[in-house]
């Protein structure tokens, strides 16, 4: 299976200020996460380099090279922007969901159950929607269900229970 190199961060949801900080609506659970990222690619293909970044009420705040104005900070409004997958690491056992939508799904029986269709964010965990099988199921991403995910095989192991 073949990975992005390039992510999708989060969308520039305002200016903040009047020195060119820009409000990036981060699509991570954490946008302390992004911190670490030195650099952003627009829609547009330009990159912009991080001078500094703070998270803030659940977004992040951030300072590019040569946006030193709210009028230059809010030609980026609407922007998505996206990071470098060398640039961030994610911790052990957890995953980017762009790599596990349009994974094979497979029961204990190594029967084949379909593909992750989408990954659902619920309050208590994220939800896996199979679909593509003899019908659409949900499988709570967490250790019980969740037996083993290989990305680059683009394979993941479950194990179902009675009248899932």
């Amino acid at each position: 299976m073949r990975l992005r190199q390039w992510l999708e961060a989060g969308r520039v949801a305002a200016a903040h200020g009047v020195r060119g900080e820009v409000r990036l609506r981060v699509f991570c659970d954490d946008a302390a996460f992004l911190l670490p990222v030195p650099r952003y690619k627009a829609h547009d293909g330009r990159e912009l380099t991080v001078e500094g970044a703070r998270p803030h009420k659940g977004a992040l705040l951030v300072k590019f090279a040569g946006i030193d104005s709210r009028a230059a900070a809010l030609a980026l409004k609407g922007a998505t922007l996206s990071f470098r997958r060398s640039d961030a690491a994610l911790p052990e056992g957890r995953h980017y969901i762009c790599d596990l939508v349009g994974m094979d799904v497979y029961n204990a029986d190594g029967e084949r159950l379909g593909f992750v269709a989408e990954v659902l964010k619920l309050p208590a965990h994220d939800v896996y929607r199979v679909a593509g099988g003899s019908r659409e199921r949900l499988i709570p991403a967490s250790g019980p269900f969740v037996r083993n995910v290989d990305i680059e095989a683009g394979r993941m192991d479950v194990a179902l229970i009675e009248g899932m």
